[in-house]
């Protein structure tokens, strides 16, 4: 890596606040306080697409891993799913009561995840009709969300200091992660504070937890792992 800036993406008229790469680097999108994202090629610098629809920020967004998709999560509290390659708008995820603050599609595709200040994770299903699983048991915002690589799990972090692992198929609770003491959160806590009076970026912890199926809680001295059976 030398170091020297390759391309230069113009025509932003508002702070310019997130990035994503597709997954192959061939695609760029970028977001503002401006109400819409921007897609570009990387390596010339030329805009493919300016994706408008939204009514408030953009926050959170992220490519599908085929690179043909990217999700956006608003202020307005709605998850849009844009085509990347024509620069439309194929889906408007209504339900959240709150701002979007975490997106992740499953590896195929077929489903698009959303976490939410409402304290919920949506699933979506995006292969048939836009209907979706409502995932609740946290007690403060979500952040962040992941699925395993079989899409059969999924992970939501929480400012209520757990993370929760979901059985995708049937909605329900697989186990409880706890032992940390901040916030977990992908987003910084200074963009948060700009709109929602949050605090600044504080210091935290990566633990590592080991899952299987069903659920046993964890003893004492095991605040670090899970182990399920």
């Amino acid at each position: 890596m030398s170091g020297k800036c390759i391309s230069t993406m113009p025509g932003h008229t508002e702070d310019v606040r997130m990035v994503a790469f597709s997954p192959d680097g061939a695609t760029l999108s970028s977001a503002t306080w401006a109400n819409h994202a921007h897609v570009w090629d990387p390596r010339t610098g030329k805009l493919l697409a300016k994706l408008q629809g939204t009514s408030e920020d953009v926050n959170s967004m992220v490519f599908s891993w085929d690179g043909k998709l990217l999700a956006t999560g608003s202020w307005d509290n709605i998850a849009r799913v844009w085509d990347v390659e024509r620069g439309a708008l194929i889906a408007t995820l209504l339900g959240h009561t709150q701002s979007i603050w975490g997106l992740e599609f499953s590896f195929d595709g077929t489903q698009l995840a959303t976490a939410s200040a409402d304290k919920t994770a949506r699933v979506w299903n995006l292969a048939g009709p836009e209907r979706s699983a409502t995932l609740a048991g946290h007690t403060d915002d979500m952040n962040s969300v992941a699925y395993s690589a079989d899409g059969r799990l999924l992970v939501t972090a929480s400012d209520d200091l757990t993370a929760r692992v979901w059985d995708v198929a049937t909605g329900r609770l697989a186990a409880t992660l706890t032992g940390h003491t901040v916030r977990l959160s992908r987003r910084s806590r200074e963009e948060a504070g700009t709109k929602r009076g949050g605090g600044g970026r504080r210091a935290g912890s990566r633990q590592c937890f080991r899952l299987r199926c069903g659920v046993r809680q964890p003893q004492q001295g095991e605040k670090d792992s899970l182990d399920t059976r």
